[in-house]
């Protein structure tokens, strides 16, 4: 996992390595050079007929201006031109000194709104210090960027516009085609608007070591622990689900769930459906299991893990009750939180279970016990037991248990669709039964659900909705994990 820090963390950073004796400008000049080697990938594969910084006059601007000097001084053939939003009189440290070193071919340019042709952006105007709306000066330069036609764009630390820490737009931020982040991966750049601005993410090494006490972390695929079943396992071996859902207009759901269960791993499932429903639904799902609700509850023991919630409406006293005296590991998912409150919580403290919201339900049930804020706030106020593991659904997902939060990296854009949060809770139930650490469990849930939706991508579209492929593409991603593992 790779740390991941808000706007202060990088200060430490800084702070600390001043006091051990690097000189700031030699962080500056680092991180000039992370930019460097970012806008060398761009040039490989976009040829510009110039290369334009828009600089501030903090700390941004005075990486863009020490890169075009390495951009001159290694003889880079393009016009480097500089676009200042600022007066010399304002610059002071080291964005001054960058300043003064800018050789003579850099060109000024005082009215952007000339510019022609296709042009490598650096959007060197702001970063982790924005807390506040832009200045309607800098709002039209992101615009101007943005409604750019022919062009490339490379954002320093952060795109301008966008929160570093919550990822929030203020209003507008700068849409970038690679951010490179200095030091440390800010946590604006994967949660809320941040994946809809970054474009690639680039870490930039600046000579800065990392504090210990960083809460955040980025997984990596490197996270993924393999865990094949054992040469003699059998179909008990693996574990067996139960699924408990809703009624039959959304019972879908609760299949859904139970076939991911099965194509990452799992032993047995069985859907729980109302008894109404038992002989229409017979023989429908090959290799799912039916019983009724009340069969189900009667036999708390039979079950190793259970997944309750999806197409849930109605949540009796009886389910609580049943949910409270299994012993299996629960997998808690969407009409859950329409009936969870703090009682709920408090009661099922104790308890192994995988809470799996999405945003909207996230804030639904923390409205309910009287919490309101950010997604990222509710995820880190929600009421997590010491053997509880916190699955927040997104674009970019987190993962919270215990003191640590992990973030769960965006990439994965065929998983916009219903049914591909009901496979996540199929996939987590079948790693809950081959892991004690729960964390790990989820860890693994996250990579692959992930990359099931990337291989889904890749063989269709990003926007291609139909389930049963997801569930073929489970398997698929299994099959390459394994691989790398063997080698």
């Amino acid at each position: 996992m790779l740390p991941v820090g808000r706007a202060e963390d990088a200060r430490r950073m800084d702070r600390a390595a001043i006091a051990k004796g690097t000189p700031s400008l030699l962080l500056m000049e680092n991180a000039a050079f992370s930019l460097f080697l970012a806008v060398n990938e761009l040039l490989s594969s976009f040829g510009p007929d110039r290369i334009v910084v828009f600089a501030g006059k903090g700390g941004n601007g005075g990486d863009g201006m020490a890169l075009l000097r390495i951009l001159a001084d290694r003889g880079c053939p393009l016009p480097l031109m500089l676009v200042p939003f600022f007066d010399p009189g304002e610059l002071s440290g080291d964005t001054l000194t960058n300043y003064r070193m800018l050789p003579r071919s850099v060109t000024r340019v005082k009215n952007y709104r000339r510019l022609n042709g296709s042009i490598l952006f650096v959007d060197a105007l702001l970063g982790t210090g924005l807390s506040s709306p832009l200045a309607p000066r800098l709002l039209r330069a992101v615009d101007f960027i943005n409604e750019y036609k022919d062009k490339r764009v490379v954002s320093v630390d952060v795109p301008t516009g966008l929160s570093s820490d919550t990822g929030s737009t203020l209003p507008r931020a700068a849409h970038a085609d690679m951010t490179v982040s200095f030091g440390i991966l800010k946590a604006g750049l994967f949660l809320d608007q941040g994946p809809a601005h970054v474009g690639e993410i680039m870490l930039g090494p600046i000579s800065a070591e990392t504090p210990p006490d960083i809460p955040l972390s980025l997984l990596e695929e490197t996270d993924y622990l393999a865990c094949d079943p054992a040469i003699d396992a059998h179909k008990g071996t693996n574990g067996r689900l139960l699924v408990i859902g809703g009624d039959v207009s959304k019972i879908g759901a609760s299949f859904i769930a139970a076939e991911a269960f099965l194509a990452s791993g799992g032993g047995l499932a069985t859907v729980a459906v109302p008894d109404r429903c038992l002989l229409k639904l017979a023989g429908r799902y090959p290799g799912i299991m039916l019983t009724t609700t009340g069969e189900a509850c009667a036999h708390p023991d039979r079950w190793d893990a259970i997944i309750c919630g999806p197409g849930l409406h109605n949540f009796p006293p009886e389910l609580e009750t049943f949910l409270f005296k299994t012993r299996a590991r629960l997998v808690l998912d969407a009409g859950i939180f329409d009936h969870a409150d703090a009682s709920f919580f408090k009661r099922f403290r104790q308890r192994e279970i995988f809470f799996t919201p999405h945003p909207g339900e996230l804030a639904r049930v923390m409205g309910r016990i009287g919490k309101k804020g950010r997604w990222d706030a509710l995820v880190e106020q929600f009421p997590l037991g010491p053997r509880q593991v916190l699955y927040a659904k997104n674009a970019a997902s987190m993962i919270r248990y215990k003191k640590q939060t992990v973030i769960v990296p965006h990439g994965a854009r065929a998983l916009s669709f219903g049914g591909s949060g009901d496979a996540l809770a199929g996939i987590l139930a079948s790693f809950a039964l081959r892991f004690p650490d729960l964390l790990q469990a989820a860890v693994n849930g996250a990579l692959l659900h992930r990359r099931a939706g990337i291989l889904l991508e890749t063989e269709f579209s990003p926007s291609f909705h139909r389930i049963s492929n997801l569930i073929e593409q489970i398997g698929s991603a299994l099959s390459c994990f394994s691989e790398e593992a063997r080698w």
